[in-house]
């Protein structure tokens, strides 16, 4: 089997596994709109990969894939600007945060069972309590009935400390500090966990913002389009670069004197941790998975992507803990039928609902025109 050598973490991965993680990856990432680091990061460990390079090269990832999902979901009206600024604006504070608690962690060698630790309370935590609420929701609402009138209250609807930030595509006006208080905490998630954060965003945009599950999709995205490239940056070894730099020659000197190459390269192999070989390989397979994806998402109610993210990120957590206690082939096999699986679930439901529609719909559910309970495409939210 093809492989290819990564030069930084000095192990061999194979060609087709990255290009073939990257594709299932992107399908699920832009159905649920995540850039997909939460399963790759975990992934890319249990396969051999450390968690630092898993990490950083699972943020190179990220970036990639939602520059190719938030690009469609922008084309079917689903990103809420001003949110998405403000929450991706913060994030990046707080991104700085958690690479300097990674850092910390490396060096006293207890990096992969504390990331993989918050990764399973994270994981199998927001999982169970979303699994819950779709249960409570299923058995409260009548037959046919969303749950959209009760989710777009949001929990932040009761805070009024201004300044107040009012978003027309999600139809809420929210406060702005519990706004940034949220990016503050998504980042350093991100920084420390090598994701994306659109695995936390999303829920926490349909439960307690209160936006509608499109835009929260659609949103998420565009979070991690403003935050992930100085996630990567932080972790490829540039800044550690610049700040040396700086501090020994001056920021003056350094501007005037310009980059040498030579140092530059040092740096990246001295500090840098991500291997953007892998990342390039798995954001090719992102450009086929990643379009199908964002389709299924338009088509499918809210509901069902709620549960079937809970059942994701629930599998990704116990497969996160296999490895942890030492289980790798349980822990490899439950990633990659988690993968599988669930594009294949994705697939069969999205060709069902085609089949229904017909083909004069084009496989999109027909619906009421664009109001408070729908997004612009016509589906119903919840």
């Amino acid at each position: 089997m093809l492989s290819i050598h990564l030069s930084l973490a000095d192990c061999h991965m194979s060609v087709l596994l990255l290009v073939g993680l990257g594709a299932a990856v992107g399908l699920l990432g832009g159905f649920f709109g995540v850039g997909g680091g939460w399963i790759v990061t975990p992934a890319l460990n249990v396969f051999g990969l450390p968690m630092p390079y898993a990490v950083a090269t699972g943020l190179g990832y990220v970036f990639g894939m939602t520059c190719v999902s938030g690009w469609q979901h922008r084309k079917y009206g689903h990103m809420d600007g001003r949110l998405g600024s403000v929450l991706g604006l913060s994030m990046i504070v707080g991104i700085r945060v958690g690479k300097q608690l990674m850092t910390v962690l490396e060096h006293l060698g207890r990096a992969d069972p504390v990331v993989r630790a918050v990764y399973v309370v994270f994981l199998v935590g927001l999982g169970s309590l979303m699994l819950i609420d779709y249960v409570r929701t299923s058995h409260s609402a009548a037959p046919g009935e969303d749950d959209s009138t009760e989710r777009r209250r949001g929990w932040l609807k009761g805070i009024h400390a201004g300044p107040l930030l009012r978003l027309p595509r999600s139809g809420i006006t929210v406060s702005l500090w519990p706004l940034l208080g949220i990016g503050l905490g998504v980042g350093f998630l991100s920084g420390i966990m090598g994701v994306g954060g659109g695995f936390v965003l999303m829920p926490i945009m349909v439960y307690v913002v209160g936006t509608p599950t499109a835009v929260a999709v659609g949103t998420s995205l565009l979070c991690l389009l403003i935050a992930s490239p100085f996630a990567v940056l932080a972790y490829s070894g540039v800044g550690a670069f610049v700040s040396e730099s700086v501090r020994r020659v001056g920021l003056g000197a350094f501007l005037l004197t310009g980059v040498d190459p030579h140092l530059l390269v040092e740096a990246v192999h001295r500090y840098g941790r991500v291997e953007f070989t892998a990342s390039g390989l798995m954001i090719v397979g992102a450009l086929i998975g990643a379009p199908v994806g964002v389709f299924a998402g338009r088509v499918l109610h809210g509901r069902v992507l709620r549960l079937l993210y809970a059942l994701m990120i629930i599998a990704g957590g116990i497969a996160v803990a296999l490895k942890q206690f030492g289980a790798e082939t349980a822990s490899r096999s439950l990633i990659l039928f988690l993968a599988v699986g669930m594009c294949a679930v994705i697939l069969l439901l999205t060709a069902l609902h085609a089949k229904r529609t017909g083909p004069d719909t084009g496989g999109a559910r027909p619906g009421p025109p664009p109001s408070e309970e729908t997004d612009s495409s016509g589906r119903a939210e919840a």
